[in-house]
């Protein structure tokens, strides 16, 4: 039927049935000759055929390569017998290894030796790996290879095989853009001191430093021997001592992510927040105040200064109210 109105320009519209009287009562009253046998193409079909055949997008070489493959591809035989025949009223009666084109087996012909969904080519399953390596041979990403994929060639799961080809694509995975960062969240503003703290580690001079920040502003810095979790945990209980057990620790995953510091965490009652690894910016303020002190400490170094004293100088800048200016105290 798709052959025969190739040479007519016809405009499809819907209508109703109950508005389409006549063809309605003709519908019911058909003639009872059947029509299962297709009717032979004529001169004008032929040539359209034909036609369609010769202006195919490949070369001469590839079309015979296309036709040897399809004719030792069992499974494309017995699809193109299966065309032949005729396909069966329930899907179920197909052959499951062809039951895939069943969907769409108003669409299938065959043409000079070559099977065709409409005028894509359903290519054999031996010459997958190498129209997928032409349909990735620019790089041009995912999209752009299913899009030219698909504009000429078929075959069930071919949009999956895709998927894991340029997934696995080196030279794409090299070159591949970074996702868009989402914007950061504020961290909730604390209702008095010491409840809610920022930690950083610095190293300055092969010396180790435990930097905490409250966020109210308040800085204190402790000198510890190594990076494992025991000289922190003296540090905080040393602080936590002096001003008060806090609720909240803000701080990146090494080492306040380790089990003994959990256990330490538990034990005195606070929570230990750690932010995204390799992600400083969600510890902002924390790092801002890490700059801050180590500026401190080289400048104090270099003149032969107490740091402590710089440090109390530090601390006596008039502090914000926290309802005052609640910006300040929002990480970045």
């Amino acid at each position: 039927m798709m052959l025969q109105l190739q040479i007519c320009d016809p405009v499809v519209c819907y209508v109703p049935a109950k508005l389409m009287y006549a063809a309605d009562a003709l519908l019911w009253a058909h003639l009872a000759t059947s029509y299962d046998v297709e009717p032979e193409l004529t001169s004008d079909m032929q040539v359209m055929v034909h036609a369609f055949v010769t202006l195919l997008p490949v070369s001469a070489k590839k079309k015979a390569q296309l036709q040897q493959a399809m004719a030792t591809d069992q499974k494309l035989q017995r699809l193109n017998r299966q065309i032949e025949m005729g396909w069966p009223s329930k899907i179920e009666d197909v052959s499951t290894k062809i039951r895939a084109y069943g969907t769409i087996r108003d669409e299938l012909h065959q043409a000079d030796g070559i099977l065709f969904k409409r005028r894509k080519i359903i290519i054999p399953e031996a010459l997958q790996s190498d129209m997928l390596k032409i349909a990735h041979e620019s790089h041009r990403g995912l999209e752009r290879c299913k899009k030219r994929a698909r504009a000429v060639m078929y075959w069930p799961g071919m949009t999956k095989d895709i998927d894991q080809v340029v997934s696995q694509c080196r030279t794409c995975l090299c070159f591949w853009r970074s996702s868009t960062k989402e914007p950061l969240l504020p961290h909730a503003l604390p209702t008095r001191p010491w409840e809610k703290l920022g930690v950083g580690i610095m190293t300055l001079k092969a010396k180790d430093y435990l930097i905490v920040v409250d966020y109210s502003k308040y800085i204190d810095f402790q000198q510890r021997r190594d990076k494992t979790s025991s000289p922190a945990i003296n540090a905080m209980k040393y602080m936590f001592a002096t001003h008060g057990i806090l609720e909240e620790i803000i701080s990146d995953n090494m080492p306040f992510a380790s089990r003994e510091m959990q256990t330490f965490a538990n034990e005195w009652g606070f929570t230990i927040t750690t932010t995204s690894p390799g992600y400083s910016k969600s510890n902002g303020f924390a790092e801002r105040n890490v700059q801050i002190i180590k500026n401190l400490l080289r400048k104090t170094l270099h003149d032969g200064g107490d740091p402590y004293l710089a440090l109390l100088n530090q601390r006596n800048t008039p502090r914000p109210q926290l309802q005052a200016s609640p910006a300040e105290l929002l990480m970045p």
